[in-house]
């Protein structure tokens, strides 16, 4: 430890010194960091300088946080078992597999998959696979996590402890996660998505899509609708979800309250074909009377709708960029853009 002076350690000093107790391995790796208040009295410095010290370690990846737990050391940077190798886990979309294999080996690296189709959403799996990703030190891992529960939170916090860098590409818990992610704004495209149609003049605004929450995605549109009705008036009917609980059949049933000059927020586009087919049998056109928006869902072809899209594969590869050139950390909701294909009336103006 460097000597004191009457003014305490700078910042920059403390920073240094940490950092090479750490590489060194004085620090092991796992171990945890002294508390701050602890830390601040040691280098006769305010609690506020040790703070910034370390957010610093946490960019670099030198340390972690555990919420209620402390601080630890990760391992030493560089030090990887596999360190040219990235993990990627993905749901579907596996057309976007040979892209992203030659992304990663353009920048000399090669990539590990795991399909969680093939295991349907299985944590116990899915925490197999993320043993080996720690175990062998992977250089990165983008993950697509399970939200069913146990959640694999902990292994995720024992994953980037041992040097992986985590960026989460998908949402899978109601909070952001406590490692790096681009994930698709859901809460801002549902938003996004009330207000055009609203703008295109529909009268009752539904979410064709379940109440339950429990879904990350889910949750998060049903939050951006109602934001939708509360900031921006968007006129969102008040039993505005129109799938119930274990929904198989009886589509003409469900739509049977649906009126004419009405608009839905769909919770994917695939439900697009058989909603327009369902509504032509009523004799109601789309979009003249009714007007459809979808939210796009991972793995999605393209369809004829409007859509709130994320351009998942450019959102992956940008973070397979970050990883393979060692960019700063990213903590980042993508912003949808707005894909227009006729199945919501023309109007002046556009969503921002």
């Amino acid at each position: 430890m460097p000597p004191k002076t009457h003014t305490g350690y700078r910042c920059h000093d403390i920073y240094l010194d940490l950092r090479r107790q750490i590489d060194e391995g004085v620090l092991e790796e796992g171990e945890r960091l002294p508390k701050q208040l602890e830390l601040a009295a040691s280098y006769s410095a305010s609690v506020t300088t040790v703070n910034k010290v370390i957010s610093r370690l946490k960019d670099e990846r030198r340390v972690w946080a555990r919420r209620g737990a402390g601080v630890f050391v990760k391992a030493a940077p560089g030090v990887h078992s596999s360190p040219r190798m990235i993990s990627y886990m993905y749901m579907f979309g596996e057309e976007d597999l040979v892209p992203l294999q030659h992304a990663a080996l353009a920048n000399g690296h090669l990539l590990s998959v795991y399909s969680q189709l093939q295991t349907a959403w299985n944590p116990d799996a899915e925490r197999l696979f993320l043993q080996q990703v720690r175990d062998q030190r992977h250089q990165a891992l983008l993950a697509f996590c399970s939200p069913v529960e146990p959640r694999n939170d902990a292994l995720l916090d024992e994953v980037a402890a041992a040097g992986v860098r985590v960026i989460h590409i998908e949402h899978y818990r109601p909070e952001l996660p406590d490692q790096e992610y681009l994930m698709p704004d859901y809460q801002r495209a549902a938003r996004l998505a009330a207000v055009a149609v609203a703008r295109a003049g529909y009268r009752h605004i539904f979410y064709f899509g379940y109440a339950d929450t429990s879904a990350p995605a889910c949750g998060l549109h049903h939050a951006g609708l109602r934001q939708a009705r509360r900031e921006d008036g968007v006129p969102l009917v008040d039993d505005y979800v129109l799938l119930p609980p274990g929904h198989s059949g009886d589509l003409q049933g469900i739509l049977a309250r649906v009126p004419a000059n009405s608009a839905l927020v769909l919770n994917n586009a695939r439900s697009a074909k058989v909603l327009q087919q369902t509504f032509a049998q009523r004799e109601l056109c789309v979009p003249e009377d009714i007007g459809l928006i979808a939210i796009e869902a991972p793995g999605e072809p393209r369809m004829h709708v409007d859509t709130m899209s994320f351009q998942r594969l450019a959102t992956t590869e940008r973070a397979m960029r970050v990883v393979t050139t060692d960019q700063p950390p990213v903590r980042e909701l993508v912003h949808p853009i707005m894909l227009s294909h006729g199945s919501l009336r023309v109007t002046e103006g556009s969503v921002e």
